[in-house]
């Protein structure tokens, strides 16, 4: 009798863990959403670089800084006119003054910076 209770004991919290982790990814998976209907391009120019924090910050063409958040997946290239191939570049890369065409995700529900997706530099 003791072991068919341990087994059911054992039982629950498999399925609890199981529910807990199936909650965590459709967070996950929502704030994925939330980020896909906020996308936006910018054009302007690169401010500032912060390689330490992995940011960059790019003044539009109205003025307005944004400062967005570089990550893995980002894509940096640096376009060398029509008759060159881009060229892929990294953050360090990056300077200020740079001409950008950027394309980023709006930032979740309390957190400032954008996301950015990819990221043209015109030299």
């Amino acid at each position: 009798m003791q072991k068919k209770h341990l087994t059911t004991l054992a039982l629950a919290a498999l399925l609890l863990c199981a529910f807990t982790q199936s909650q965590a990814i459709a967070k996950n998976h929502d704030d994925d959403k939330d980020d896909k209907a906020t996308k936006i391009t910018l054009h302007g120019t690169v401010d500032n670089v912060n390689a330490a924090e992995n940011t960059v910050t790019i003044v539009d063409k109205q003025g307005t800084k944004h400062e967005l958040r570089v990550t893995k997946s980002s894509d940096i290239e640096i376009d060398r006119g029509e008759n060159q191939d881009d060229v892929d570049a990294t953050l360090a890369e990056v300077k200020q003054g740079d001409r950008v065409k950027v394309k980023a995700m709006k930032a979740n529900k309390g957190k400032k910076k954008m996301r950015l997706k990819e990221m043209d530099i015109y030299r």
